[in-house]
């Protein structure tokens, strides 16, 4: 395969992980750009084919709706937020698990989604749908809206005093 992997973020692993691509032989293929500006990490979330995100401490994953909002299908590891923004449709979920499986499954998802554009298409197709659709700020607030009219509700019915 022609492929290159971008990383983005200015963490304190960024030396050892450098390392360990010279070691593997890929160095000329893994690009760390470090923390960039929005408007160039919008740039590369356009011409990317698919977002890779394998942190187990980022609760939120938001930047998995930002990777979708762009079409591109998300490679994941199935926990905490990023569980929950993302679906089949849209996304490689991959279980939590001994971290050499995990690392292996994320392998195996990876060069089964390079192998196959048209899915790369459809499920790039489906995150954006599902950015726009399910977590469009108009749809989060229609839903929190009948949160807030089912438990109002939910009180005047178990206590009539209640306005």
């Amino acid at each position: 395969y022609d492929w290159t992997f971008d990383v983005f973020g200015s963490g304190p692993d960024r030396p050892r992980l450098m390392a360990i691509a010279d070691g593997l032989g890929i160095s000329g293929r893994l690009r760390f750009h470090g923390a960039v500006p929005r408007a160039e990490l919008t740039h590369h979330f356009q011409v990317a084919d698919a977002f890779l995100f394998t942190s187990v401490r980022d609760t939120s994953g938001g930047v998995n709706l930002e990777a979708m909002a762009h079409g591109l299908p998300i490679i994941c590891i199935a926990h905490q937020g990023v569980g929950d923004v993302t679906d089949e449709s849209c996304a490689e979920r991959i279980p939590p698990g001994p971290i050499p499986e995990t690392i292996d499954a994320l392998a195996s998802a990876i060069a089964q989604l390079g192998a196959d554009p048209e899915r790369r298409i459809c499920m790039g197709a489906a995150a954006a749908h599902r950015a726009s659709g399910y977590f469009a700020w108009d749809e989060k607030f229609d839903r929190m809206l009948g949160v807030y009219q089912e438990t109002a509700q939910c009180r005047k019915v178990a206590n009539p005093q209640v306005p």
